[in-house]
């Protein structure tokens, strides 16, 4: 017996799996520690991941290449240091990088996978890789 036409299936629902990136919750000079919260690693991800052990944990900055980008870009004035962070860490890590740049204190939470916050004698600067 053929099926009827009132008797239809319904698609099963199809669910897409949002993976969020890893947020910083930060300020600088405020005296309240940084908190980093990472995604979930499967046991043995460390092997793999040798080069960023070292700056892993570290709740102000993950990544070596970033944090060398804000070492030769910041100046004492804060315009100048984020033009010349943010051109540097795109042409350096082939990607878009936001960056903040203040003499003044600042609070953040951001959601990215590569970060880095640094301070001289004048400023604190904080960059983050953007979303693609």
């Amino acid at each position: 017996m053929p099926a009827s036409p009132c008797m239809s299936y319904a698609q099963a629902p199809v669910f897409q799996q949002y993976v969020a990136p890893p947020a910083n919750d930060c300020c600088c000079r405020c005296g309240s520690p940084c908190r980093f919260m990472a995604r979930a690693k499967t046991p043995g991800s460390k092997i793999f991941a040798a080069e960023s052990l070292q700056l892993e944990e570290d709740p102000t900055c993950n990544s070596k290449k970033l944090k060398r980008v804000l070492e030769e870009n910041m100046t004492s004035d804060p315009t100048e240091s984020k033009r010349a962070i943010s051109k540097a860490a795109e042409e350096k890590l082939f990607s878009k990088f936001g960056v903040i740049c203040s003499k003044e204190d600042f609070s953040y939470l951001v959601y990215s996978e590569k970060f880095c916050q640094m301070s001289n004698e004048q400023i604190t600067c904080y960059a983050f890789q953007q979303p693609n």
